[in-house]
C-alpha cells in the first residue's frame, strides 16, 4: 500500500469518525457550533458552544447506606451447613454435595429448589476452584455422614 493510500484510508476513518460524533450530538440535541475551528484554542472554543453537562446525582435522591439482611435457603438446614463448614477446602466437599444432589437409595424427598440450586452453585465453586488452582492439598477432615 502506498502513502497516498494509507493517508486516503486515514482521511475516510477519521470522517467516518466525525460523522458518527455529528450523529451521537444530533440525537443528543447537543448543537454542533458553526464556527469551531481545530487550532490553539480548540478546548476553549469548544466550551463555549457546547452546554455543560451535570452528571452529578441530585440529593434528594442519595440514600444513606444500608445492610442488606440475605440468607441462603440451604441455613435452614443446620446440619447440612455444619458438614459444609466442615468440608470447605477438602477435596471431599464435592463428593458430599454429590451424595446431596444425587438420590442413590431412591427415598429422599428432595430439596427445595432454591436449597438444590444452592448446592449446585457450591458444587460449581469448589469445580471452579479445583480447575484453577490444581488439586487441592488434602485438608483432613472429619467424616460427615
Amino acid at each position: 500500500m502506498s502513502n497516498e493510500d494509507e493517508l486516503l484510508a486515514l482521511i475516510q476513518r477519521q470522517q467516518a469518525r466525525i460523522d458518527h460524533l455529528e450523529r451521537v450530538l444530533s440525537a443528543n440535541s447537543i448543537r454542533v457550533p458553526a464556527t469551531f475551528e481545530v487550532g490553539a484554542d480548540t478546548l476553549s472554543e469548544a466550551s463555549i458552544g457546547f452546554p455543560e453537562l451535570d452528571l452529578s446525582e441530585p440529593v434528594e435522591v442519595r440514600k444513606p447506606a444500608s445492610r442488606i439482611e440475605a440468607r441462603a435457603a440451604v441455613e435452614d438446614m443446620p446440619r447440612i451447613c455444619e458438614a459444609i463448614l466442615t468440608l470447605w477446602g477438602a477435596n471431599d466437599l464435592d463428593q458430599y454435595l454429590n451424595r446431596l444432589i444425587i438420590d442413590d437409595r431412591g427415598t429422599r424427598a428432595g430439596f427445595s429448589p432454591e436449597v438444590m440450586e444452592e448446592l449446585l452453585f457450591l458444587g460449581r465453586i469448589t469445580r471452579s476452584k479445583v480447575r484453577l488452582m490444581g488439586v487441592p492439598p488434602p485438608v483432613t477432615h472429619p467424616k460427615v455422614r
